[in-house]
């Protein structure tokens, strides 16, 4: 075969795969890239966090999406993903924990210990959305990516000898906290490492499928450091915080006065939100509280941390449980005329708050 014939069965060859790739791709074969539209989210200050599903309903609404209410938010089953990790349970709280020996021992800010894929925490009925409580919904968070970073603007040394717990499942009703602390047997902080955790939320019907037309606010409580003493550097970039990726609705809602330090990054407006070297405030008092929705079944957001711990949770929506038919009694069913007859009437009310518990009518 000469050079003539070998070019042109070239040209034959490179003509007949052009076809292919032409016709895979109008029968969808080859893949396809798809730009992602980047996030802005509309910054909204208002007096108080306590009330988000007056927040949302409007939103909701105008958007055709149901409103999502827990129900039953106390008790999620954890399954580990990464051999590295392990879970126990220590007075009532569910702890997922490794070897701080595996964490960076020294160097650079660059030196970090990764894990990809480390822990599913799963929330089973954990509410219902519309008008329907037969339509109840899971929620799945998903530990995708833990990043333990030494730093070496942290000027003091952790101790590796202790398990470094990260995250764990906070009290009765509060979800998940991302958290990074090495800690002894009786609990006592000995330090630990700067982390960075990326989180996917997904919120499932029944069938394990997602809802793309429920809207489930979220409450991101506690931004704050663990102390503000001269030590501690708390930059940017080893500040707890979170970012939000994707996966949320447009409007994201913050108290007057707040005490966080909101940035863009990259494209996105309004999307990361940090602490601020103030010290502690009353955890209560919603200053460092951020609160969200996610309407599409799916959201991602990245939270950064050192000795610290952030709830990354629903709102915790009480249903004021049904209140049951009042029990009615008489003294007696027959009476003479003139006598008096005394009826009783007893009604029981659920209790929501023993704080606000009903003690008469």
């Amino acid at each position: 075969m000469n050079n003539k014939t070998k070019e042109i069965l070239h040209r034959i060859i490179a003509a007949i795969m052009t076809c292919l790739m032409c016709i895979g791709t109008i029968g969808g074969i080859l893949p396809t890239t798809v730009m992602a539209a980047t996030a802005k989210y509309n910054l909204h200050e208002v007096s108080s966090l306590s009330n988000t599903d007056a927040l949302y309903k409007e939103y909701a609404e105008a958007n055709g999406l149901k409103l999502g209410y827990l129900t039953n938010f106390n008790n999620a089953t954890i399954t580990i993903t990464h051999s590295d990790f392990h879970t126990k349970t220590l007075n009532g709280t569910q702890y997922v924990y490794t070897a701080a020996s595996k964490l960076p021992k020294s160097g650079g800010r660059d030196e970090a210990t990764v894990w990809e894929n480390v822990a599913t925490f799963t929330y089973k009925n954990a509410g219902y959305y519309g008008d329907d409580k037969s339509n109840t919904f899971d929620i799945v968070y998903k530990l995708k990516k833990l990043v333990a970073l030494r730093g070496t603007m942290l000027s003091y040394a952790y101790d590796l000898s202790y398990p470094y717990y990260t995250p764990v499942i906070s009290s009765p009703g509060e979800g998940v906290l991302a958290c990074s602390y090495i800690r002894d047997s009786e609990m006592a902080t000995h330090g630990g490492p700067y982390t960075a955790e990326n989180w996917d939320i997904e919120i499932l019907d029944k069938n394990g499928n997602r809802l793309k037309n429920v809207l489930l606010a979220q409450v991101y409580k506690d931004l704050d450091i663990w102390h503000s003493s001269n030590d501690q550097d708390y930059s940017k970039t080893f500040s707890e915080g979170i970012k939000l990726f994707s996966g949320y609705v447009e409007d994201t809602y913050v108290r007057a006065n707040h005490k966080l330090d909101i940035e863009s990054y990259g494209s996105d407006s309004n999307a990361s939100y940090r602490a601020t070297n103030d010290g502690e405030t009353p955890f209560e008092n919603q200053y460092k509280w951020v609160v969200t929705a996610i309407s599409s079944g799916l959201a991602s957001l990245q939270w950064t941390g050192q000795v610290c711990g952030t709830t990354i949770s629903p709102v915790v929506s009480t249903i004021y449980p049904d209140t049951p038919d009042p029990k009615k009694e008489v003294d007696k069913k027959i009476s003479n005329v003139g006598e008096e007859v005394i009826w009783t009437v007893t009604q029981s009310f659920p209790v929501v708050n023993p704080s606000n518990a009903a003690k008469s009518i």
